[in-house]
């Protein structure tokens, strides 16, 4: 009879380290679905998908005879205008270069007004009555001032083959950046 009983206990040892481990399994199951679910609703699904844009970037432009992505044009135009590639408009609107561009191209905001062409030559505004300390002006600024004027005397200057003041070279810079 004791030998009898023996093997039931070791089964009945067995089984209960069975379903002693069938329940850790199902605990760890459910732990790891959990931190699944936090996760997934404290890190944003956006951060996966690509931006609007992106489409956009490596599309052809053909600009001076040359063929470039769209996002190289950009990203030089706004430079060129700006100085730089990120722009902050009036409203507290961050936009990258990218945007601006579509921005400018599609005429969606009164680029008008918007304080966003680089000038940093102080003689310069001095002589167009323009504030010296100012580094951004807007393109009704810059058309209401004598600039226009200061640009024809230049290329009057230019086409009688007359050297340029640092003025003129200057006053061309500015309409490479209006224009």
């Amino acid at each position: 009879m004791l030998l009898d009983s023996r093997p039931n206990t070791i089964e009945k040892s067995q089984d209960n380290s069975l379903q002693a481990t069938s329940i850790n399994i199902k605990i760890a199951k459910f732990i790891i679905g959990v931190i699944l679910a936090i996760a997934i609703v404290i890190v944003p699904l956006s951060q996966f998908s690509t931006s609007a844009l992106e489409p956009l970037q490596n599309i052809a432009v053909q600009l001076d005879g040359r063929k470039k992505p769209l996002d190289t044009v950009a990203r030089e135009t706004v430079a060129q205008i700006h100085g730089k590639t990120r722009y902050t408009t009036s409203n507290g609107i961050k936009l990258d270069y990218l945007d601006i561009y579509l921005s400018l191209w599609f005429n969606d905001r009164d680029w008008n007004q918007e304080k966003f062409i680089l000038f940093t030559y102080r003689p310069l505004k001095q002589q167009l009555e323009l504030d010296p300390d100012r580094k951004y002006f807007s393109f009704a600024e810059l058309m209401q001032s004598d600039l226009g004027s200061v640009i024809l005397a230049a290329r009057e200057k230019q086409a009688n083959d007359i050297d340029l003041s640092r003025d003129d070279r200057e006053a061309f810079t500015i309409e490479d950046r209006v224009a």
